[in-house]
């Protein structure tokens, strides 16, 4: 299976929503049920794990960068840096789906 096309395919059609919070949902709900179909069809537990890691990091790539834009405009004279760790299941890259994900946000 790759992730990889799978998550930017899934982002592609969600960029198409004006609605950032829809388009997070509707990716997140199509791409849990493309990895049940491809478990139910005989993918191993940890190529689905594996999957669904790899397709939440694209997500949040997405969200931050949306996000931060928007803050950088809000705030262009000052220089505001942030970064976003993973922990937990998902920062192993064993995230299931339906778990929660650990963020850290780490900023000055």
């Amino acid at each position: 299976m790759d992730a990889i096309a799978l998550s930017r395919s899934l982002l592609d059609e969600a960029r198409a929503e004006s609605d950032l919070k829809c388009s997070a949902r509707s990716y997140l709900q199509k791409g849990r049920h493309l990895l049940f179909e491809k478990h139910r069809a005989g993918a191993g537990g940890m190529e689905i794990v594996l999957a669904y890691s790899t397709m939440m990091d694209h997500l949040i790539r997405h969200l931050y960068s949306a996000v931060s834009s928007d803050v950088s405009r809000a705030s262009a004279n000052q220089n505001q840096r942030c970064a976003v760790i993973a922990q937990g299941g998902y920062g192993r890259g064993e995230l299931n789906p339906y778990s929660d994900i650990d963020l850290l946000f780490l900023y000055s």
